[in-house]
């Protein structure tokens, strides 16, 4: 078991090289969400619910879209969107409703308007085409990525002001697995 959410009242169960399952508190019955395979026998790393209750799933193939109000399930892979290529690690959705996707070849933007998957979107010079394994925001919305090897990059929600965080010599070149800021604004990282 690589993750584990809430969604609707159960709890989704992701897995490496397992699918997924869906177990119901109440009954303590688990059961499937789809006969795909990805659902049945991938990895699912990461889920996300964003601000109109649909689900975000992050697969080794792809990212499944999900309201369990509609009873809709919709697989998002680089073939029929600008999604990057590769496992989809981490989701993550900011103070602006904009979902970020962080696959094993680089970042995505689930535009809040659309919900249309953007990759054309970045800066000249924003590094956009690597592995991310984290996204947090602080409280004065600043976004941190967190590479899975190298400096920790920041942005502002427009991506138009960004810079890399080079950090001392003894943590570079790790690969960073959380980001979060204290109350007193103090920034902990997570490594390996």
């Amino acid at each position: 078991i690589i993750s584990i959410c809430q969604y609707k009242g159960e709890y989704y169960i992701g897995t490496y090289g397992g699918g997924m399952s869906i177990l119901n508190s109440q009954t303590g019955k688990i059961r499937s969400l789809s006969k795909d395979w990805l659902l049945q026998k991938g990895h699912v790393f990461y889920f996300k619910e964003d601000h109109r209750g649909t689900l975000w799933i992050g697969t080794s193939g792809g990212v499944y879209k999900y309201s369990k109000d509609k009873n809709e399930l919709t697989l998002i892979t680089s073939k029929n969107s600008q999604l990057k290529d590769g496992c989809v690690y981490f989701i993550f959705f900011d103070s602006s409703k904009k979902g970020w996707l962080a696959t094993e070849t680089g970042l995505s933007i689930i535009d809040p308007a659309t919900q249309q998957i953007r990759s054309d979107v970045f800066p000249v010079n924003f590094p956009n085409n690597q592995m991310y394994r984290a996204i947090y925001e602080d409280a004065d919305h600043t976004l941190c990525f967190c590479p899975g090897r190298g400096e920790l990059v920041t942005c502002d929600l427009n991506i138009t002001k960004f810079k890399l965080n080079p950090l001392t010599s003894q943590v570079q070149n790790r690969m960073y697995t959380f980001a979060f800021q204290d109350s007193r604004k103090r920034y902990w990282y997570g490594s390996d």
